[in-house]
């Protein structure tokens, strides 16, 4: 079972690490060739938790798992 952390657990955890790998990325049913999307943009959470943990660590990988060409900007 995955378990989430709250928006101020994960700013403290990344706060508090040296380096931080943040993975991001499709779910199984975003990722379908027979469905046209909409942009090339990932989820608005994920977009907002790069943002938050980025801040909080400069220091931080991010690796997107994705099937696409996707906005990075």
């Amino acid at each position: 079972m995955e378990q989430m952390l709250s928006e101020a657990e994960d700013c403290h955890a990344a706060a508090r690490a040296d380096t931080v790998f943040l993975f991001v990325g499709e779910t199984s049913d975003s990722s379908v060739e027979s469905k046209d999307r909409k942009d090339t943009l990932l989820p608005e959470l994920q977009l907002r938790l790069i943002e938050r943990v980025s801040a909080a660590n400069p220091r931080t990988v991010v690796i997107a798992n994705v099937g696409h060409a996707y906005d990075a900007s």
